[in-house]
């Protein structure tokens, strides 16, 4: 089809109305990013990156953007020194995430556990999610003690607590395993 642009699509807007962010900044900022990549955008101008960066902040996050987090170049500052968009994210970052409580971080991270029928990639997933705020000197290590201690298999779970110190790997490929064999089990 002669002149018909691909179009990619726009990542989902921050905040579209008043209260909290669905997503955290920090993780909504790294998909906005990653977008960038996707349409070769990272070569943009800064201003350009902004506005961007403005038009995917959805209708309540542009209006704290204007009205409480004016992007405004500082008098004596050469135009070469500074990064309106590197300005416009850390405005942003300061205003969204100084209220992250590790400790809080940490209760939601070690009080989740794996769903009934949720597979171990998408549990190990949202606890990658989760320990992203963390702060955690050994992230892999962390959760692989999470995933062992509330994981759905009590046989696998068994399994992996007779192991010395399983590697995060060893500890999602010994739940696969018992995965597939409960699947076959239900299908005789």
């Amino acid at each position: 089809m002669a002149g018909v642009m691909n179009a990619i699509s726009m990542p989902a807007t921050f905040l579209e109305v008043p209260g909290a962010p669905r997503e955290k900044w920090c993780q909504w900022i790294k998909s906005f990013e990653m977008h960038l990549v996707a349409i070769d955008g990272t070569q943009y101008s800064d201003v350009r990156k902004q506005a961007l960066l403005y038009n995917c902040l959805g209708a309540e996050g542009r209006r704290l953007f204007d009205n409480i987090l004016p992007v405004v170049k500082p008098e004596g500052v050469a135009q070469d020194d500074w990064n309106v968009y590197v300005e416009a994210k850390k405005r942003m970052e300061e205003y969204f995430d100084t209220s992250i409580s590790i400790i809080m971080e940490r209760h939601n991270f070690y009080y989740r556990y794996q769903a009934p029928g949720e597979s171990v990639e998408a549990y190990v997933a949202t606890l990658r999610m989760l320990a992203s705020t963390c702060a955690f000197i050994n992230t892999n290590e962390m959760i692989r003690d999470q995933v062992v201690m509330r994981m759905t298999c009590i046989k696998a779970q068994e399994k992996l607590l007779c192991h010395k110190n399983p590697s995060l790997d060893r500890v999602i490929s010994t739940i696969k395993s018992s995965e597939r064999s409960a699947i076959g089990v239900k299908h005789f």
